[in-house]
């Protein structure tokens, strides 16, 4: 009974809690960058203000500036990289991938994957990690890519990139076309990364007085880790259940007859988020009824 009285508690003081509360998980989305704004749950940090983005209709077009001292991700140099950002639960398994048109050929021009442990400004190389890139550099061999593991010689105008989170480990791909894909390299980390999303470089260490520009045609990111329903009971003759709000996305669907020839049906109660999870609160009606957790 402890455990229904804590349940109905925290119903009765949703009132009291807000849509922005910093406790809640964020849903990792997808974005093909057609719309003629940013979609408002990204992060465009931009520490050099000669740097910029500009949605064109059919892809997003990140330009990093020679100009203002460089945009890099190096502590070396500076880490003033325009990158975009977008939050995601630590302990989520991933898979997330984008494809670019970018032709780099000065020495340093970079674009790619960004793990990073803040949206906001960045104090050292701790901060973020540059998972996956294509770039001109010349220690690598000139024209490369890379996805995790090391560079290898690349010169195509267009680069997709693939990484793949499983626990601690992290696996990478690269490819031309984002049909066929080449196994690069794994790592492992520990720690877990807040966001992810993408970067573009420019420091002119040939100097060349020539900005980087890189145009993102989409990000993809598909959540390998499965939620987990729960489900408490709400005398005397409803339910309380759960799960996590990372899977807004799913579908709470119901059926009263297991196996059923049809389609579960989908729950009409509208998801209330509290904290990390989102709560239903559906009345029972005669006999057994089963749950499910849908992707759409």
């Amino acid at each position: 009974m402890k455990a229904i009285r804590r349940i109905g508690s925290l119903l009765l003081s949703l009132a009291f809690l807000t849509q922005s509360s910093n406790l809640r998980a964020q849903a990792p989305f997808s974005d093909t960058f057609t719309e003629a704004s940013l979609n408002p749950a990204w992060t465009f940090e931009n520490p050099n203000p000669d740097s910029s983005y500009a949605m064109t209709g059919t892809s997003l077009n990140i330009i990093a500036s020679w100009d203002g001292g460089g945009s890099d991700l190096w502590s070396g140099s500076n880490l003033k990289a325009p990158r975009l950002l977008q939050p995601v639960d630590p302990s989520l398994d991933w898979i997330i991938e984008t494809g670019f048109g970018f032709s780099p050929g000065h020495d340093y021009q970079g674009a790619g994957l960004l793990l990073a442990r803040t949206n906001q400004l960045f104090s050292n190389d701790a901060d973020f990690t540059r998972i996956a890139e294509r770039a001109f550099y010349p220690n690598g061999g000139g024209n490369v890519i890379r996805s995790v593991g090391g560079y290898v010689l690349y010169s195509g105008a267009s680069s997709c990139l693939r990484v793949q989170k499983s626990g601690t480990n992290y696996t990478g791909w690269w490819s031309s076309d984002g049909v066929q894909w080449t196994l690069n390299g794994t790592t492992t980390m520990t720690g877990g990364w807040p966001y992810f999303g993408l970067f573009v470089i420019r420091y002119m260490w040939d100097g060349a007085q020539i900005n980087s520009s890189a145009s993102f045609y989409y990000f993809n990111v598909t959540v390998t880790t499965q939620p987990t329903l729960s489900i408490q009971p709400l005398p005397p003759n409803q339910v309380v259940i759960s799960w996590p709000s990372w899977a807004a996305n799913y579908v709470l669907v119901s059926t009263n007859q297991i196996p059923t020839t049809t389609s579960w049906p989908a729950v009409a109660a509208v998801p209330t988020p509290i904290g990390n999870s989102l709560y239903v609160t559906n009345a029972l009606g005669v006999g057994a009824q089963f749950f499910q957790l849908r992707q759409p």
